[in-house]
């Protein structure tokens, strides 16, 4: 795998339809066709997030090397 090669982006070529022109960085503003849904200036995101009731059995925090760190135990963690 050539982990030197660049990323060109989209090519016009490549496009088949266009629904929305979207521009901004996460951590800054976000626009959708220029109207600002995210912006630092002017407050967060319109979705809240929640913290979910049930974790996933794919989470990380079942990973039996952060259980083991959890309790102390750092032999039974690096192995």
């Amino acid at each position: 795998m050539d982990r030197k090669k660049n990323f060109d982006g989209v090519k016009a070529e490549d496009i088949v339809e266009t629904y929305c022109f979207l521009s901004g960085k996460w951590y800054g503003n976000l626009f959708f066709d220029k109207i600002s849904y995210k912006s630092m200036t002017d407050g967060p995101f319109p979705e809240k997030p929640y913290r979910q009731k049930y974790l996933l059995a794919s989470d990380s925090i079942f990973r039996e090397d952060v259980i083991f760190k959890r309790w102390n135990n750092n032999e039974k963690s690096n192995q």
